[in-house]
């Protein structure tokens, strides 16, 4: 069982507080599963430059997907303009303008890759919206709308990695958040 709330700020700037409305609608949806949350959130475009997000891991694993990382950023001539680490991801700001398609898919060979955009930033994590609020600190987040989701594993590991939303690979500044079941006949 899953919840789903989703905001978006109409012909307003994009200072709006979107983080602390997604975190009041998925309030009302946390009964539905807490087991792990993520969140769409979208603010004005940086031009010339991308959003990157990868989950990476923890201590030495973080360590040498963050190099790996950094060897395929260089590869595609990106130039890191910020970066930080928080939990398990590790966020890129690079300087890019080459074919979006083939860096992302490039970048999915050097560690699992969360979300690629210009306006777009997934943050999921375990725990409920308030758990991941701690972490990643989405009641600060302002832009012009964001999706949230959370989950209850029914088929599936307890994991950030197999929570919603998810990156349309290869496509910046899109996220897919779905609710369905596939049935066989």
């Amino acid at each position: 069982m899953c919840g789903i709330a989703g905001i978006l700020y109409k012909g307003e700037a994009a200072r709006t507080p979107v983080g602390v409305a997604l975190l009041d609608m998925l309030d009302g949806c946390q009964h539905r599963g807490p087991d792990s949350t993520g969140f769409a959130l979208y603010r004005e475009p940086m031009p010339g430059r991308l959003r990157l997000r990868f989950f990476v891991g923890e201590g030495t694993e973080a360590e040498a997907a963050i190099a790996r990382i950094k060897d395929k950023l260089r590869e595609h001539q990106a130039r890191i303009v910020d970066e930080e680490t928080v939990a398990s991801t590790h966020r890129f700001i690079v300087e890019f303008d080459g074919d979006l398609q083939r860096f992302a898919y490039d970048m999915e060979h050097a560690a699992k890759v969360i979300s690629i955009g210009a306006s777009l930033d997934i943050v999921k994590d375990v725990g409920g919206a308030h758990d991941v609020d701690e972490r990643y600190h989405i009641n600060d987040f302002d832009g012009s709308h964001g999706i949230g989701h959370v989950r209850l594993a029914t088929e599936s590991n307890v994991s950030p990695v197999a929570s919603h939303p998810f990156w349309a690979t290869g496509f910046a500044d899109v996220a897919i958040v779905h609710n369905g079941q596939i049935t066989n006949y």
